[in-house]
């Protein structure tokens, strides 16, 4: 999610945030911030409870508001007050924040993670740093934008964060559910759909670009797994058929993720929803 904290870098305010409700020294939180390798983070972190640190609760611990590049005059007030954001130099330390949180609760879970299936990859895991991915403050702010001009309801539920910066993000990350990604996407789309909204095409089209997007993913044990697919239909009929992609460094023959162990091609989620795997081909038919 991009954010903007006028005066106070936003790792400042997410520093002093945590450090209120954990106890745990700004130094020290700084230091975690700006780690990007999960063995780092793990170790700072050994005292500190990471579901503190979880995205949503980092995201619900700040007290930033909108700025006129996002909204009229008329709409700003209204805006802050529900926590919306906007584009600013602070936007990559945002989103950096919420995969650094992310990153070091997976590492410090990791050596209790067991195998998920008879043919897994056996336990402990060992994570090595993740797959960087730039380009999520410009997705989380690609629907953001058109969210605050669409004329719907943007106060009930909050979609133009929550669907962005928040839950969109979470839904990227390599421990996310395999179907949280579509469900976002089919929340977007409800949204699109909604009364007053006068921009329903432009909010669609963006819904499937982010369905397609690529999740995230950690080297587990020196294999950097494939993304699992979501086994459900999605609820709404612009979505049939539509998966997310695989990041070009991932291993084709190996799926899953740091939070439910690996499997081989072969494995039902290795195929998108309504196909099933063929292991002479290697194919989803």
């Amino acid at each position: 999610m991009v954010l903007t904290v006028p005066n106070v870098s936003a790792s400042s305010v997410i520093t002093a945030s945590i450090a209120d409700s954990t106890g745990v020294s700004s130094d020290s939180l700084s230091s975690v911030l700006s780690a990007t390798d999960a063995d780092t983070l793990s170790s700072v972190l050994s005292s500190v409870d990471t579901n503190t640190l979880s995205a949503s609760a980092t995201l619900s611990a700040l007290n930033v508001s909108a700025t006129d590049s996002l909204v009229s005059n008329s709409l700003a007030g209204s805006v802050a007050a529900t926590a919306s954001v906007s584009v600013g130099s602070a936007a990559s330390s945002a989103v950096a924040s919420i995969l650094a949180s992310s990153d070091a609760s997976l590492s410090a879970s990791a050596a209790s993670a067991t195998a998920a299936a008879t043919d897994s990859i056996v336990a402990p895991l060992t994570l090595a740093k993740r797959i960087a991915q730039a380009d999520l403050p410009s997705v989380a702010q690609s629907w953001q934008d058109l969210c605050l001009i669409s004329g719907g309801d943007i106060f009930t539920n909050e979609p133009c964060v929550q669907l962005a910066g928040v839950n969109g993000i979470n839904a990227l990350l390599a421990d996310a559910d395999p179907c949280d990604q579509q469900d976002n996407a089919d929340a977007m789309i409800d949204f699109a759909k909604s009364a007053g909204v006068t921009n329903s095409d432009a909010l669609i089209a963006n819904a499937i670009a982010y369905r397609q997007h690529p999740r995230n993913a950690f080297s587990i044990n020196g294999i950097t797994p494939s993304t699992p697919y979501c086994q459900t239909a999605p609820r709404n009929s612009e979505l049939q058929g539509l998966v997310n992609a695989q990041l070009p460094d991932v291993n084709p023959g190996v799926f899953g993720g740091p939070t439910f162990g690996l499997v081989a091609f072969g494995d039902p989620s290795s195929c998108p929803f309504g196909t099933s795997p063929d292991v002479d081909s290697c194919g989803c038919s």
